[in-house]
């Protein structure tokens, strides 16, 4: 990621309307964050997770109903609302990245982890409107 304005942020910031409350807010448009540990919590203001490691990689989800509730009045959650994880190192296929829901929180109605297998392979995930957990897209 390059910081083109030399401002020490490495993302993209439109000024979009969230209603009469709260008004004109800046927002990040798609907040990238590499990932190269071998674990990672999810923070407010991800969107894309890029992980480009040689080892096996757990990213840890935030809860759901938590994630929903922090666009509400932290402007630096991605404007699309969604988390993306990509396999960027090509890396996979040999080294599974797993993804771990939060609590009781699931993905695709399922309570358990999903895995990703596939060399450049990327998991898109929304919150569900019953904020019960994430489905893919």
């Amino acid at each position: 990621m390059t910081d083109l304005d030399q401002s020490g942020n490495g993302y993209q910031q439109v000024m979009a309307y969230n209603g009469p409350s709260l008004g004109w807010v800046l927002t990040r448009v798609k907040p990238q964050v590499a990932v190269t540990s071998a674990s990672y919590t999810v923070q407010p203001g991800d969107s894309i997770l890029l992980v480009n490691r040689a080892g096996v990689v757990t990213i840890l989800l935030p809860s759901v109903a938590r994630w929903v509730k922090e666009t509400a009045y932290n402007p630096s959650v991605g404007f699309e609302r969604a988390i993306f994880i990509k396999d960027y190192g090509g890396n996979a296929a040999t080294f599974n990245i797993t993804v771990t829901p939060n609590g009781a929180d699931t993905i695709d109605a399922l309570a358990m982890s999903f895995t990703i297998v596939q060399n450049r392979q990327l998991l898109r995930l929304y919150p569900l409107n019953d904020l019960s957990g994430w489905f893919s897209g």
